[in-house]
């Protein structure tokens, strides 16, 4: 630590050649703070709480659009309304058997191949899963969700050619919606994901920095707060760029 201090402090203080410890400096502190932050990603239920929350608000969005968009598809099935709850409660039986803890643990692409799985058997078994099924194609269209519905109560079976055709369109835009919505899920989610851990970057490398540059004498109180906010900037600028290049080493030894 003493030698990452009088790299900062050489360099902010304007000596010769001191570029190079100092991006040495930032170099150790962007893997230090990287490393901790691994380390609170794999100890602590903090990613599985994040993407519960984020799963649960998006469940809660789609049953509001469900049952603003879906009133004749649904009373045809014999509800009154969806509720996201038992939406979550089906999703996590059929993604992963009732296992919620390895859903949630499991990254949001992974997570979401999970989910698209779990929508797919809804859409094949409406009136069992009426509840996940409108939830994740809040945004499809009212009519295909009602043909859906009256399928799914009266059969196929005395269905004529035109019908069933007018059938299997709307089964495949109800289709493309889900995988929209789980698409537009995961992008959603990896976005915050990734800006709070850069925002936890950020502000573990001010701690490091800070405590770096306690026992720098002879310096204002603001050259100081410059050269900690500075610094933590770029080493919390390289820490995800370290963690990135981990993961890729890790994905070539597997």
């Amino acid at each position: 630590m003493n030698s990452i201090a009088d790299a900062i402090q050489k360099f902010f203080a304007g000596a010769d050649s001191a570029l190079t410890p100092f991006l040495a400096a930032l170099t150790v502190i962007g893997v230090a703070t990287m490393a901790i932050i691994q380390t609170i990603k794999d100890t602590t239920p903090f990613r599985r709480k994040f993407q519960a929350a984020a799963l649960d608000a998006w469940l809660r969005e789609g049953a509001d659009e469900a049952n603003a968009a879906f009133g004749d598809a649904l009373r045809r099935l014999g509800l009154s309304q969806v509720n996201p709850a038992t939406a979550r409660e089906q999703l996590v039986r059929l993604s992963v058997d009732g296992e919620e803890k390895a859903l949630f643990s499991l990254s949001v692409e992974q997570m979401c191949g999970q989910m698209n799985s779990a929508v797919q058997v809804a859409l094949d078994y409406p009136t069992k899963y009426a509840h996940l099924l409108f939830v994740a194609a809040s945004g499809a269209d009212a009519e295909d969700a009602k043909a859906l519905a009256d399928t799914a109560v009266t059969g196929a079976s005395s269905m004529d050619d035109a019908s069933r055709i007018a059938l299997a369109d709307a089964r495949n835009r109800v289709v493309h919606q889900l995988q929209r919505a789980i698409d537009g899920f995961q992008i959603k989610t990896s976005f915050r994901w990734k800006w709070w851990l850069q925002f936890a970057s950020f502000a573990l490398s001010v701690v490091l920095s800070w405590i770096a540059l306690l026992p720098w004498q002879g310096a204002e109180g603001f050259t100081k707060i410059v050269a900690v906010l500075l610094t933590a900037a770029a080493a919390g600028f390289l820490a995800p760029v370290a963690r990135d290049l981990t993961a890729a080493l890790q994905k070539m030894r597997g």
